[in-house]
């Protein structure tokens, strides 16, 4: 169990929002991105199960550690990987900062908290996508 949230004020649009963030979130398999593994519904209760990344988040790693310049560079290394992936399927995340990326115990590290995230289209967003663009061969050149 991952997230519980109880009907009540606002209710229907947090419901929504969280349905569109699982319909999102359920298209993804990568190695760094949070996995999904379904919902359940239970009287006025929704429940997210998501794969268990036992470290916590970047951020409250970085408040415990000094963190080496090798972590540092391996942790961005991922981040941008898995930033790739979802830049390929036109997805952009919107909310990428050290409190929804998750370390797991082996060194990994998982995007997660996809509440803002949004799919783009050219047709919609062509300033975006190219910059999107740009940013990936940037990304490529990177590794």
């Amino acid at each position: 169990e991952v997230s519980l949230l109880d009907q009540g004020s606002n209710a229907q649009q947090s419901i929504l929002s969280l349905e569109q963030e699982i319909a999102l979130l359920s298209q993804f398999e990568h190695e760094n991105i949070v996995q999904y593994y379904g919902t359940d519904k239970e009287e006025s209760k929704l429940y997210i199960f998501i794969e268990l990344v036992t470290q916590g988040s970047l951020s409250s790693l970085y408040q415990k550690y000094k963190l080496r310049d090798s972590q540092v560079s391996a942790y961005t290394r991922q981040i941008l990987n898995g930033l790739v992936y979802l830049h390929e399927r036109n997805v952009v995340h919107r909310d990428i900062k050290c409190a929804n990326i998750l370390v797991h115990a082996n060194g990994s590290v998982k995007l997660a908290d996809f509440g803002l995230a949004k799919e783009v289209s050219l047709v919609s967003s062509p300033r975006l996508f190219a910059c999107l663009q740009m940013a990936n061969c940037l990304i490529c050149t990177f590794f």
